[in-house]
């Protein structure tokens, strides 16, 4: 498939592996950056937000949508989004201090996908993991995972 310059629900759907109505939501609900025609009309999207968007969902960018999205085998990586009590599951690091648990944790209560935002705001006696996010094996994950907007220069490696 070649390279699309704007994307309609129906490649989106295709795309995501989704229906139609399912990527329509996304968009009416501004989870999805997208363009309506007119008022009541039809969407567009560009691939570059669409890649976003899978990238903060988690969802996986199959070779077909490499090709739509206009990526190379050489393009930065997409890696498999995880949430913090996911990470530090699989890979055996609990960052929880004392007797508390990840399923106590305001983080994993909302499903936050930035626990270190979180953390700022909401502090140590709601999210309980110790230490420095500097420090955390799952901050420097979510450093790696993060592709640059539009606009933003890519950080040298």
């Amino acid at each position: 498939m070649k390279h699309k310059v704007i994307l309609t629900t129906g490649h989106i759907a295709s795309i995501c592996r989704c229906s139609h109505d399912t990527v329509k939501r996304w968009l009416e609900t501004d989870q999805l950056r997208g363009h309506r025609l007119t008022q009541h009309g039809q969407w567009r999207v560009l691939p570059g937000d669409l890649l976003e968007f899978m990238e903060r969902q988690g969802l996986p960018v199959e070779d077909e949508a490499r090709a739509t999205l206009g990526l190379s085998e050489d393009s930065l990586p997409i890696k498999e989004y995880l949430y913090c009590w996911e990470f530090h599951e699989r890979n055996k690091t609990c960052p929880i201090v004392g007797d508390r648990n990840c399923q106590d944790c305001l983080v994993f209560k909302t499903k936050a996908k930035e626990c270190f935002i979180l953390r700022q705001h909401a502090g140590h006696q709601q999210v309980f993991c110790g230490g420095s996010c500097d420090e955390c094996p799952y901050y420097q994950y979510i450093a790696e995972v993060e592709v640059p907007r539009q606009g933003e220069d890519i950080p040298e490696a």
